[in-house]
């Protein structure tokens, strides 16, 4: 999705930050393009928090599309350490909402101050509907697999034991 989201929207780097029920805090889950500086500080901060210092914060705390055309402007935007390291001067922030809940973000950051056309904002709202449900299948795929994985398990076990009783059955003197 962060692919082909880049290649309409042409930004600079994006990434998909998904919230982490235990912590309350945006989890980055995937990143397109961020270069070597930037990279190493999503590595090693790995969350957001849900608040006003970033687009992605803020998109998961409103639960909208939040715009900033141009970062070194705004009075709240305090993660101006990855601004200058990543190269980006506005950023787009798309919250991935399920059942009115929202569950995660994704951020496109640009390197020039941008406005936002309605046309990429609305693409972006789009991708982020189908993220949500790519999300949703790939949770639903794992929760099968873990469930078959444990079903196979007590098959095996419920079988040996029975292998176990009819030996023991068919000797009884022994």
């Amino acid at each position: 999705i962060l692919e082909v989201i880049v290649r309409i929207c042409r930004p600079r780097t994006a990434l998909v930050a998904l919230l982490n029920n235990e912590t309350g805090w945006l989890d980055v889950a995937a990143m397109y393009n961020p270069n070597e500086a930037m990279e190493k500080i999503l590595t090693g901060m790995k969350s957001f928090e849900v608040g006003m210092g970033t687009v992605t914060g803020r998109a998961a705390l409103f639960g909208k599309t939040v715009c900033v055309e141009n970062i070194e402007e705004d009075p709240d935007y305090t993660w101006q350490e990855a601004m200058y390291a990543g190269g980006f001067m506005s950023s787009l922030g798309v919250p991935l909402i399920k059942t009115g809940i929202t569950v995660g973000v994704i951020s496109m950051s640009y390197a020039k101050v941008a406005e936002f056309s309605k046309k990429q904002v609305a693409l972006a709202e789009t991708f982020a509907s189908q993220a949500v449900i790519a999300i949703s299948n790939t949770r639903l795929f794992t929760e099968v697999q873990q469930r078959t994985a444990e079903l196979t398990q007590a098959l095996e076990y419920q079988t040996a034991t029975s292998e176990v009783l009819d030996v023991i059955s068919r000797s009884p003197n022994e």
